[in-house]
């Protein structure tokens, strides 16, 4: 069975994603960012470079709900 480990931390401009600690640091600071955005811009930046669907972002963001436009 393989197990895929967690990224530490992502860094993009001035910017650090830490997944496992569900944080992001702006030039090493911490910045507030709530849950359901934290989950879209972790989707959005583990899949950099390529298309996202709407599809896959509610479903990432809002599992098992029904969500509207």
């Amino acid at each position: 069975m393989n197990i895929e480990e967690p990224v530490n931390s992502i860094r993009f401009g001035r910017f650090e994603l830490q997944p496992r600690e569900r944080r992001l640091l702006a030039n090493g600071e911490p910045t507030s960012v709530a849950p359901r955005a934290f989950e879209l811009l972790l989707a959005l930046v583990e899949r950099a470079g390529h298309l996202v669907t709407k599809d896959e972002l509610l479903s990432l963001a809002w599992p098992g709900l029904v969500v509207e436009e």
